[in-house]
Protein backbone atom coordinates (compact mmCIF):
# COMPACT_ATOMS: atom_id res chain seq x y z
CA UNK A 1 0.00 0.00 0.00
CA UNK A 2 1.13 3.59 -0.43
CA UNK A 3 1.98 5.80 2.52
CA UNK A 4 -1.27 7.74 2.34
CA UNK A 5 -3.32 4.57 2.74
CA UNK A 6 -0.95 3.35 5.44
CA UNK A 7 -1.45 6.54 7.45
CA UNK A 8 -5.22 6.34 7.08
CA UNK A 9 -5.29 2.78 8.43
CA UNK A 10 -6.85 3.04 11.88
CA UNK A 11 -4.44 0.65 13.62
CA UNK A 12 -1.35 2.60 12.64
CA UNK A 13 -0.52 4.73 15.66
CA UNK A 14 3.02 3.69 16.62
CA UNK A 15 5.19 6.80 16.62
CA UNK A 16 8.48 4.86 16.46
CA UNK A 17 7.21 2.92 13.44
CA UNK A 18 6.45 6.19 11.68
CA UNK A 19 9.96 7.38 12.47
CA UNK A 20 11.41 4.24 10.92
CA UNK A 21 9.30 4.70 7.79
CA UNK A 22 10.38 8.31 7.49
CA UNK A 23 14.03 7.29 7.88
CA UNK A 24 13.67 4.91 4.92
CA UNK A 25 12.00 7.63 2.86
CA UNK A 26 14.93 9.98 3.52
CA UNK A 27 17.34 7.21 2.51
CA UNK A 28 15.49 6.77 -0.78
CA UNK A 29 15.67 10.49 -1.48
CA UNK A 30 19.38 10.53 -0.57
CA UNK A 31 20.05 7.55 -2.81
CA UNK A 32 18.35 9.14 -5.81
CA UNK A 33 20.05 12.48 -5.25
CA UNK A 34 23.46 10.79 -5.05
CA UNK A 35 22.75 9.42 -8.54
CA UNK A 36 21.84 12.86 -9.84
CA UNK A 37 18.06 12.31 -9.80
CA UNK A 38 16.19 15.07 -7.97
CA UNK A 39 12.84 13.84 -6.65
CA UNK A 40 10.58 16.84 -6.91
CA UNK A 41 7.21 15.09 -6.59
CA UNK A 42 7.38 14.03 -2.94
CA UNK A 43 3.78 13.05 -2.32
CA UNK A 44 2.68 10.37 0.10
CA UNK A 45 0.97 8.40 -2.65
CA UNK A 46 4.27 8.13 -4.56
CA UNK A 47 5.96 6.05 -1.84
CA UNK A 48 4.92 2.40 -1.68
CA UNK A 49 5.53 0.03 1.23
CA UNK A 50 6.62 -3.35 -0.12
CA UNK A 51 5.98 -6.62 1.76
CA UNK A 52 9.74 -6.94 2.28
CA UNK A 53 9.74 -3.69 4.31
CA UNK A 54 11.40 -1.84 1.46
CA UNK A 55 10.32 1.59 0.27
CA UNK A 56 9.45 1.97 -3.41
CA UNK A 57 9.23 5.41 -5.01
CA UNK A 58 7.28 5.92 -8.23
CA UNK A 59 6.46 9.13 -10.06
CA UNK A 60 5.13 9.64 -13.56
CA UNK A 61 4.30 12.68 -15.63
CA UNK A 62 2.68 12.80 -19.00
CA UNK A 63 1.82 15.31 -21.69
CA UNK A 64 0.11 15.04 -25.04
CA UNK A 65 3.36 14.18 -26.77
CA UNK A 66 5.44 12.32 -24.19
CA UNK A 67 5.44 10.54 -20.86
CA UNK A 68 8.18 9.73 -18.39
CA UNK A 69 8.58 7.95 -15.10
CA UNK A 70 11.07 7.68 -12.26
CA UNK A 71 11.31 4.65 -9.99
CA UNK A 72 13.57 3.76 -7.10
CA UNK A 73 13.80 0.90 -4.64
CA UNK A 74 16.01 1.10 -1.57
CA UNK A 75 17.78 -2.27 -1.60
CA UNK A 76 21.22 -1.45 -0.22
CA UNK A 77 23.30 1.40 1.13
CA UNK A 78 24.48 3.89 -1.47
CA UNK A 79 27.44 6.19 -1.07
CA UNK A 80 27.73 9.81 -2.08
CA UNK A 81 30.13 12.33 -0.61
CA UNK A 82 28.48 14.94 1.65
CA UNK A 83 29.05 17.70 -0.91
CA UNK A 84 27.06 15.82 -3.54
CA UNK A 85 24.21 15.03 -1.18
CA UNK A 86 23.95 18.52 0.31
CA UNK A 87 24.27 20.36 -3.01
CA UNK A 88 21.14 18.66 -4.30
CA UNK A 89 19.30 18.05 -1.04
CA UNK A 90 19.28 21.76 -0.16
CA UNK A 91 16.96 22.41 -3.10
CA UNK A 92 14.37 19.93 -1.87
CA UNK A 93 14.86 19.85 1.89
CA UNK A 94 11.61 21.77 2.38
CA UNK A 95 9.72 19.09 0.45
CA UNK A 96 11.34 16.30 2.45
CA UNK A 97 10.55 18.11 5.68
CA UNK A 98 6.91 18.64 4.68
CA UNK A 99 6.61 14.95 3.87
CA UNK A 100 8.03 14.08 7.26
CA UNK A 101 5.51 16.28 9.04
CA UNK A 102 2.73 14.30 7.36
CA UNK A 103 4.29 10.99 8.33
CA UNK A 104 4.72 11.50 12.06
CA UNK A 105 5.00 13.93 14.93
CA UNK A 106 8.62 14.62 15.83
CA UNK A 107 9.74 13.49 19.26
CA UNK A 108 9.59 17.02 20.62
CA UNK A 109 8.83 15.81 24.12
CA UNK A 110 11.99 13.67 24.33
CA UNK A 111 15.13 14.93 26.05
CA UNK A 112 18.51 13.26 26.41
CA UNK A 113 21.05 13.91 29.16
CA UNK A 114 24.66 12.93 29.85
CA UNK A 115 26.25 12.79 33.30
CA UNK A 116 29.59 12.56 35.10
CA UNK A 117 29.34 8.78 35.38
CA UNK A 118 29.04 8.36 31.60
CA UNK A 119 25.33 7.50 31.78
CA UNK A 120 23.09 8.62 28.90
CA UNK A 121 19.38 8.92 29.67
CA UNK A 122 16.31 9.72 27.55
CA UNK A 123 13.44 11.47 29.31
CA UNK A 124 9.81 12.33 28.63
CA UNK A 125 9.79 16.11 29.07
CA UNK A 126 6.04 16.17 29.69
CA UNK A 127 6.04 13.74 32.61
CA UNK A 128 9.63 14.02 33.81
CA UNK A 129 9.94 10.25 33.69
CA UNK A 130 13.01 8.44 32.42
CA UNK A 131 12.28 6.34 29.33
CA UNK A 132 15.57 4.53 28.79
CA UNK A 133 19.22 4.65 29.77
CA UNK A 134 22.44 3.68 28.01
CA UNK A 135 25.60 2.56 29.80
CA UNK A 136 28.68 2.25 27.60
CA UNK A 137 30.96 5.23 28.24
CA UNK A 138 33.81 4.51 30.63
CA UNK A 139 34.27 8.07 31.85
CA UNK A 140 32.35 11.34 32.15
CA UNK A 141 30.00 12.10 29.24
CA UNK A 142 29.96 15.77 28.29
CA UNK A 143 27.44 16.00 25.49
CA UNK A 144 24.53 14.43 23.64
CA UNK A 145 22.67 15.45 20.47
CA UNK A 146 19.68 14.10 18.56
CA UNK A 147 19.83 13.89 14.76
CA UNK A 148 17.63 16.50 13.07
CA UNK A 149 16.99 14.30 10.03
CA UNK A 150 16.63 10.97 11.84
CA UNK A 151 15.13 11.61 15.31
CA UNK A 152 15.57 7.94 16.17
CA UNK A 153 19.33 8.49 16.29
CA UNK A 154 21.46 10.40 18.78
CA UNK A 155 25.16 10.72 19.61
CA UNK A 156 27.17 11.21 22.80
CA UNK A 157 30.74 12.27 23.52
CA UNK A 158 32.90 11.47 26.53
CA UNK A 159 36.19 11.83 28.35
CA UNK A 160 36.87 8.23 27.30
CA UNK A 161 37.89 9.71 23.92
CA UNK A 162 34.93 8.29 22.03
CA UNK A 163 31.75 9.35 20.27
CA UNK A 164 28.97 6.77 20.37
CA UNK A 165 25.97 6.62 18.06
CA UNK A 166 22.72 5.31 19.50
CA UNK A 167 19.26 4.32 18.34
CA UNK A 168 16.17 4.59 20.53
CA UNK A 169 15.52 0.96 19.60
CA UNK A 170 18.86 -0.41 20.85
CA UNK A 171 20.57 -0.49 24.23
CA UNK A 172 24.02 -0.84 22.70
CA UNK A 173 25.74 1.70 20.42
CA UNK A 174 25.22 1.32 16.69
CA UNK A 175 28.71 2.75 16.13
CA UNK A 176 31.69 3.95 18.15
CA UNK A 177 34.13 6.54 16.80
CA UNK A 178 37.49 6.69 18.55
CA UNK A 179 39.12 10.07 19.02
CA UNK A 180 42.64 10.86 20.10
CA UNK A 181 41.44 13.19 22.86
CA UNK A 182 38.59 13.85 25.28
CA UNK A 183 35.40 14.73 23.39
CA UNK A 184 33.76 17.94 24.62
CA UNK A 185 30.90 18.45 22.16
CA UNK A 186 29.05 16.70 19.34
CA UNK A 187 26.41 17.73 16.81
CA UNK A 188 24.59 16.32 13.80
CA UNK A 189 24.13 18.36 10.65
CA UNK A 190 20.56 19.53 10.08
CA UNK A 191 21.01 19.09 6.32
CA UNK A 192 22.22 15.50 6.13
CA UNK A 193 21.63 12.33 8.11
CA UNK A 194 25.25 11.31 7.48
CA UNK A 195 27.27 14.29 8.75
CA UNK A 196 28.49 14.56 12.35
CA UNK A 197 31.01 16.93 13.95
CA UNK A 198 32.66 16.91 17.35
CA UNK A 199 35.19 19.06 19.19
CA UNK A 200 37.97 17.77 21.42
CA UNK A 201 40.46 18.73 24.10
CA UNK A 202 43.27 18.54 21.51
CA UNK A 203 42.03 21.87 20.02
CA UNK A 204 40.61 20.16 16.91
CA UNK A 205 37.22 19.58 15.28
CA UNK A 206 36.55 16.37 13.39
CA UNK A 207 33.73 15.88 10.89
CA UNK A 208 32.64 12.38 9.95
CA UNK A 209 30.57 10.88 7.17
CA UNK A 210 28.72 8.28 9.21
CA UNK A 211 28.69 5.84 6.31
CA UNK A 212 32.50 5.71 6.47
CA UNK A 213 33.72 6.14 10.04
CA UNK A 214 37.19 4.66 9.67
CA UNK A 215 38.72 8.11 9.16
CA UNK A 216 37.39 11.67 9.53
CA UNK A 217 35.85 13.33 6.51
CA UNK A 218 37.85 16.39 7.58
CA UNK A 219 39.80 17.70 10.56
CA UNK A 220 39.72 21.43 11.39
CA UNK A 221 42.51 23.10 13.35
CA UNK A 222 43.03 26.75 14.32
CA UNK A 223 41.91 27.02 17.95
CA UNK A 224 44.56 27.41 20.64
CA UNK A 225 42.70 25.56 23.42
CA UNK A 226 39.97 22.93 23.83
CA UNK A 227 36.89 23.13 21.57
CA UNK A 228 33.80 23.30 23.79
CA UNK A 229 30.96 23.62 21.22
CA UNK A 230 30.30 23.01 17.54
CA UNK A 231 27.17 24.07 15.65
CA UNK A 232 26.39 23.58 11.97
CA UNK A 233 25.25 26.71 10.15
CA UNK A 234 23.68 25.35 6.97
CA UNK A 235 25.25 22.60 4.89
CA UNK A 236 28.60 24.28 4.19
CA UNK A 237 29.49 26.08 7.42
CA UNK A 238 30.33 25.22 11.00
CA UNK A 239 30.70 27.47 14.06
CA UNK A 240 32.92 26.46 16.98
CA UNK A 241 33.60 27.82 20.45
CA UNK A 242 36.80 27.37 22.42
CA UNK A 243 38.28 28.27 25.78
CA UNK A 244 40.79 30.41 23.86
CA UNK A 245 38.23 33.29 24.08
CA UNK A 246 37.16 32.93 20.44
CA UNK A 247 34.46 31.61 18.17
CA UNK A 248 35.35 30.52 14.65
CA UNK A 249 33.40 30.11 11.42
CA UNK A 250 34.58 27.28 9.16
CA UNK A 251 34.00 26.88 5.43
CA UNK A 252 33.53 23.14 4.90
CA UNK A 253 34.04 23.56 1.15
CA UNK A 254 37.68 24.42 1.83
CA UNK A 255 38.45 21.28 3.79
CA UNK A 256 40.75 18.48 2.72
CA UNK A 257 40.25 14.73 3.04
CA UNK A 258 43.97 14.35 3.65
CA UNK A 259 45.48 15.71 6.83
CA UNK A 260 44.36 18.72 8.85
CA UNK A 261 42.56 21.65 7.25
CA UNK A 262 44.21 24.77 8.66
CA UNK A 263 42.96 27.30 6.09
CA UNK A 264 39.22 26.54 6.30
CA UNK A 265 38.61 29.14 9.03
CA UNK A 266 36.85 32.07 7.34
CA UNK A 267 36.19 34.27 10.41
CA UNK A 268 37.31 34.57 14.04
CA UNK A 269 35.01 36.28 16.55
CA UNK A 270 36.36 38.01 19.67
CA UNK A 271 34.79 40.10 22.42
CA UNK A 272 33.46 37.66 25.01
CA UNK A 273 35.49 36.03 27.78
CA UNK A 274 35.90 32.25 27.87
CA UNK A 275 38.99 30.57 29.32
CA UNK A 276 37.78 27.61 31.40
CA UNK A 277 33.98 27.11 31.42
CA UNK A 278 31.24 25.94 29.10
CA UNK A 279 29.43 29.19 28.24
CA UNK A 280 26.94 27.99 25.62
CA UNK A 281 26.61 28.49 21.86
CA UNK A 282 23.57 28.88 19.61
CA UNK A 283 23.17 29.82 15.94
CA UNK A 284 20.16 30.99 13.92
CA UNK A 285 19.84 32.61 10.49
CA UNK A 286 23.41 33.90 10.40
CA UNK A 287 23.41 35.11 14.01
CA UNK A 288 25.57 33.58 16.73
CA UNK A 289 24.94 33.82 20.47
CA UNK A 290 27.26 32.76 23.28
CA UNK A 291 27.77 33.32 26.97
CA UNK A 292 30.74 34.84 28.70
CA UNK A 293 32.67 34.46 31.94
CA UNK A 294 31.92 38.15 32.51
CA UNK A 295 28.31 37.03 33.15
CA UNK A 296 27.13 38.50 29.84
CA UNK A 297 25.33 37.25 26.75
CA UNK A 298 27.01 38.19 23.46
CA UNK A 299 25.55 38.19 19.96
CA UNK A 300 27.55 38.16 16.72
CA UNK A 301 26.62 38.16 13.06
CA UNK A 302 28.59 35.77 10.90
CA UNK A 303 29.82 38.65 8.71
CA UNK A 304 31.50 40.68 11.49
CA UNK A 305 34.34 39.65 13.81
CA UNK A 306 33.14 41.81 16.72
CA UNK A 307 29.92 41.52 18.78
CA UNK A 308 26.86 43.33 17.48
CA UNK A 309 25.41 43.54 21.00
CA UNK A 310 25.85 42.23 24.53
CA UNK A 311 23.62 41.97 27.58
CA UNK A 312 24.71 42.01 31.21
CA UNK A 313 23.03 39.04 32.82
CA UNK A 314 23.12 40.25 36.42
CA UNK A 315 22.77 38.13 39.53
CA UNK A 316 19.96 37.71 42.04
CA UNK A 317 20.61 37.79 45.78
CA UNK A 318 19.97 34.31 47.18
CA UNK A 319 18.14 35.70 50.24
CA UNK A 320 16.17 38.72 49.06
CA UNK A 321 15.84 37.83 45.39
CA UNK A 322 16.90 41.37 44.46
CA UNK A 323 19.22 42.00 41.55
CA UNK A 324 22.81 42.26 42.77
CA UNK A 325 25.37 44.57 41.22
CA UNK A 326 28.31 42.17 41.58
CA UNK A 327 28.20 38.97 39.49
CA UNK A 328 29.98 37.07 42.32
CA UNK A 329 32.05 35.12 39.83
CA UNK A 330 29.04 33.76 37.95
CA UNK A 331 29.16 33.18 34.21
CA UNK A 332 26.55 32.61 31.51
CA UNK A 333 26.48 28.85 30.99
CA UNK A 334 23.82 28.28 28.33
CA UNK A 335 22.14 30.21 25.50
CA UNK A 336 19.50 29.28 22.94
CA UNK A 337 17.83 31.25 20.17
CA UNK A 338 14.07 30.99 19.88
CA UNK A 339 13.32 29.98 16.29
CA UNK A 340 11.82 32.59 13.96
CA UNK A 341 12.31 35.40 16.46
CA UNK A 342 14.93 37.75 17.90
CA UNK A 343 14.65 36.26 21.39
CA UNK A 344 17.35 34.39 23.31
CA UNK A 345 16.93 32.26 26.42
CA UNK A 346 20.01 32.21 28.65
CA UNK A 347 21.03 30.69 31.97
CA UNK A 348 23.97 31.37 34.25
CA UNK A 349 25.96 29.44 36.83
CA UNK A 350 23.95 31.03 39.63
CA UNK A 351 20.84 29.15 38.53
CA UNK A 352 19.05 32.10 36.93
CA UNK A 353 17.22 31.80 33.61
CA UNK A 354 16.20 34.84 31.54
Amino acid sequence: MNLRNWLEHEVVNNKLERLQIYRRVVQVVDMMHSQGNALQDLRLSNFILLPSDQIFYFSSTSTDSSSSSVTAVLERSWYACPEEVCSVRDLFSANVYSLGILLFEYLKNYLASADYDGLIQVWDACTGQGLSHYIEHQRRAWCVDFSHVDPMQFASGSDDCSVKLWSLNNKTPTCTIRSGANVCCVQFSSCSSHMLAFGSADYKIRCYDLRHTRIPWCTLADHQKAVSYVKFMGSDSLVSSSTDNTLKLWDLKKTSLEGTSTDACSMTYKGHSNEKNFVGLSVLDGYIACGSESNEVFAYHKSFPMPITSYKFGCSDSVSGDEAVDSNGHFVSSVCWREKSNMIVAANSGGSVK
